[in-house]
């Protein structure tokens, strides 16, 4: 709430909690807040519903690579419970130079300006 974060050469695992909840974010910027993202790996599991969310905030994120389940590993049947990338609401939002690879659920604006450039999505659904 209304903070200034910066976070760099971090790396966030999304790990299924012993009650099997996990974590529903990595990140979460909210009420005017202003966040920096540099650098990061986010490792999204099939608990953690989205890596970094942003509310009535201003996110900037680069350099940073998010990827989903391995290779081999069963895709998630409920779209609900699919690990996404990016949740903008509310938001300014600059995102680039940034890997996304087999995130299920992408990235999502809603009533947000996003700027996207350089960035890599393969294998996203």
């Amino acid at each position: 709430l209304n903070s200034c974060v910066n976070i760099k050469s971090s790396l966030f695992i999304g790990e299924e909690g012993g009650d099997n909840t996990g974590s529903k974010s990595s990140i979460s910027a909210q009420s005017s807040s202003k966040v920096t993202i540099e650098n990061c790996e986010f490792s999204l599991d099939r608990m953690t519903v989205t890596a970094v969310r942003s509310e009535s905030s201003d996110l900037t994120m680069s350099g940073s690579y998010l990827h989903g389940l391995e290779v081999g590993e069963d895709s998630v049947e409920d779209e609900s419970e699919a690990g996404g990338a990016l949740h903008l609401l509310n938001s300014v939002a600059k995102i680039e130079n940034n890997y996304f690879y087999r995130v299920e659920l992408g990235a999502h604006a809603f009533k947000s300006d996003l700027t996207c450039s350089g960035n890599l999505f393969y294998s996203c659904s």
